[in-house]
This record gives C-alpha cells, structure tokens and sequence, in this order.
C-alpha cells in the first residue's frame, strides 16, 4: 500500500472543480487538506475563503483571510 499524498496542484484542482460545481463540501475538503499539506500555498486559504462565501457564509469567509 502506497502512503502517496494528493500534489498541491491536484488539490487546487479538485477545491476549484467542486466550487464551480457547486459542491461546497468537497471544495471545503479539498482546501482544508491544502492548507494542511501545504500551509505556504496561499490557494487553501483563498479557496476556502470563496467556498464559505458562496455558501452564504460571508464572516467565516473574511475570516480565512
């Protein structure tokens, strides 16, 4: 069994399709585990920030900021 973790890239990716698909859970996922694995990519953060935006959620949001 391989310990492979997902790339930034892919993880951007993934956030960035489930946002434009309207799947706010999974974006959230994708970008809660990029800031984890990657707390120096600044695209966790902002993608999460747009996630809890788009869900209405606009203080969580100012607040990933």
């Amino acid at each position: 069994m391989s310990d492979l973790k997902p790339s930034a890239d892919s993880l951007i990716t993934q956030g960035r399709r489930s946002l434009s698909a309207g799947h706010f859970d999974e974006a959230e996922s994708a970008f809660s585990a990029l800031m984890d694995m990657h707390p120096d990519r600044f695209e966790g953060f902002m993608g999460m920030a747009d996630a809890r935006f788009q869900r209405g959620d606009h203080t969580a949001a100012l607040h990933m900021l």
